[in-house]
């Protein structure tokens, strides 16, 4: 568990002792309880069955994690309905500052300010167990059949730097109006999150945006030149229509690329007046970062069932599966493990309770390595 020594100790007691979370508390304590959500992040444990099961048999070896007792699953699923999930959140965010600078710092070698990317993804859940989610819902759209996760990601470090649970029926763009932005950043989102209100937020932030264009009234300020030959064309624009206009009073950036691949042109529109057409576009292509990243998620750390069904559990298992990848990324990129990001999320969950070499020579000689005393195998009679 050389993942576990990652996590700052100190920061961990000082936050518990300020959001008081062990305090009358018996049994499972915060850090067990974090170390459970952990070991099911690399492991991929999809029950509370299961986890248990084996963390417990597991327990002998972990004994320098100060764990002693076997943990109970009413325990646990005690912990996770009522224990504050606003501790998960801080901590996740004082991890993420905490090792930002020991990751990647460039997108590719070519961008150097901070790009965040933002979008959301849908967790279906059963309307009868986790009616929270399903609050003020009208009508039976598929895309309101749960709750919501919004993410802002870090594209430069390839980590979530933060998350926010809602409702289903909850925009996008609602959830982007309360975030908090920083000046010389870009922020990166699709076409959910046109909205002249945001950009008006993020312009008086000195901030940057990049988003697909929705149809509007605008006025045609300048036409701009460029030499590559997928850039349809290259306007500064002012709003003109009513409601636009007096939400945000100044130019936008209107980009049309004609991608080859799927023979269709995509407008952009950004507040960057400064950088080139090729700029803005290869910012936007970075957008697809945060949707590998709902799919690492999902697939390789298993992040599709829950162990509870109130918003607070599901927050507590979100924020820590979120942990769990920032350290995880941080093991890979300090270490410079040689395999590459998907092979070693492939094979964390197999290793993940003993020491092995994350290396083309270690998956070679250990995966399918055995001792062949195991094969011979006598019965007595």
């Amino acid at each position: 568990m050389k993942v576990v020594k990652l996590i700052p100790r100190h920061l961990f007691s000082e936050l518990k002792v300020q959001f008081r979370m062990d305090k009358r508390i018996r049994k499972l304590k915060t850090w067990d309880q974090f170390l459970l959500h952990l070991y099911s992040a690399l492991t991929n444990k999809s029950s509370i069955r299961l986890l248990l099961d084996s963390f417990n048999h597991m327990r002998n070896q972990f004994y320098h994690l100060n764990l002693i007792s076997p943990i109970s699953r009413s325990t646990f699923s005690d912990a996770n309905q009522h224990r504050d999930s606003l501790f998960f959140r801080e901590l996740f965010s004082q991890i993420y500052q905490l090792y930002r600078p020991q990751l990647n710092s460039k997108i590719k070698g070519k961008i150097d300010k901070q790009i965040n990317l933002i979008d959301s993804t849908l967790f279906p859940v059963s309307e009868k167990r986790s009616a929270w989610a399903f609050l003020n819902r009208k009508g039976n759209n598929r895309y309101h059949q749960g709750f919501r996760v919004h993410c802002v990601f870090d594209a430069n470090r390839s980590t979530p730097r933060d998350v926010i649970i809602d409702r289903g029926n909850i925009n996008d763009i609602r959830i982007a109006r309360r975030l908090t932005y920083s000046a010389n950043e870009y922020y990166v989102g699709d076409r959910a999150y046109f909205c002249f209100k945001w950009f008006n937020q993020v312009q008086k932030s000195d901030a940057f945006f990049v988003t697909r264009k929705k149809a509007f009234q605008y006025e045609v300020v300048s036409q701009l030149n460029t030499d590559d030959p997928n850039i349809v064309s290259d306007q500064i624009v002012k709003p003109i229509g009513n409601k636009s206009k007096a939400h945000f009073d100044g130019l936008l950036r209107l980009v049309t690329y004609y991608d080859k691949k799927r023979k269709k042109e995509l407008t952009f529109i950004s507040n960057i007046l400064e950088e080139s057409a090729s700029f803005i576009c290869v910012l936007y292509k970075t957008r697809w970062d945060i949707e590998i990243f709902f799919r690492e998620m999902k697939h390789y750390m298993k992040l599709r069932t829950f162990m509870g069904t109130s918003k607070n559990a599901i927050a507590i298992q979100l924020y820590s599966y979120a942990i769990a990848y920032i350290l995880l990324r941080v093991f890979w990129t300090v270490n410079s493990i040689e395999i590459s990001w998907y092979r070693f999320l492939e094979v964390l969950k197999t290793f993940a309770n003993s020491p092995f070499e994350f290396t083309e020579r270690g998956l070679r000689g250990g995966v399918l390595k055995c001792n062949k005393n195991q094969l011979q195998i006598g019965f007595k009679t």
